[in-house]
């Protein structure tokens, strides 16, 4: 973590929390751990590793939600997921899209947030959770303080696993 500290700042807004760096404002209306959660991982995918939050938003959302999914549910993760895989294929399987490819909210959130999360799952299920941990640590270093972009996460997430994974990820994403 870059900063020497992080201030979390309670109000009244119209969403539960919204991310800075160092800084997090929080809902008090809709003051949740699962929330602080997901806005502390922002200080890492969107603020220390950018990405294109218009054209790429699962390059942080999916993944700031998946991190938070795996601290808040712990053990509870493979049933919350099977049930999360359900519903993406009931939906027809959906692959992830940019801002633009989404008329509401409902659906931006449950393919970029939910879905999203979902394929971080699968993938650290086709790499162990190891590999998966040393493929996320590689993905920090290397671009900290830089744009990150599908390719970019692909192409790390092949090498570190050694598998090749086109059709995993062209089966997700658009």
């Amino acid at each position: 973590y870059p900063y020497k500290r992080l201030t979390l700042f309670e109000n009244e807004m119209f969403i539960s929390g919204m991310e800075y760096p160092g800084l997090i404002l929080l809902d008090r209306s809709k003051y949740k751990g699962e929330t602080v959660a997901h806005e502390v991982a922002h200080q890492w995918f969107y603020n220390l590793v950018g990405n294109d939050q218009v054209m790429e938003p699962w390059l942080d959302e999916a993944i700031v939600t998946y991190y938070t999914d795996r601290f808040i549910r712990g053990s509870g993760l493979n049933d919350y997921y099977l049930q999360i895989k359900k519903r993406w294929e009931k939906d027809g399987k959906p692959k992830l899209s940019s801002v633009l490819g989404y008329t509401t909210w409902s659906q931006y959130y449950r393919d970029i947030y939910l879905y999203g999360s979902l394929m971080l799952y699968e993938l650290e299920q086709k790499m162990g959770r190891e590999k998966f941990n040393d493929f996320m640590k590689k993905y920090v270093t290397e671009f900290r303080g830089k744009i990150a972009h599908k390719e970019d996460f692909i192409r790390l997430s092949e090498e570190i696993s050694g598998v090749n994974l086109d059709s995993f990820f062209s089966d997700r994403i658009q």
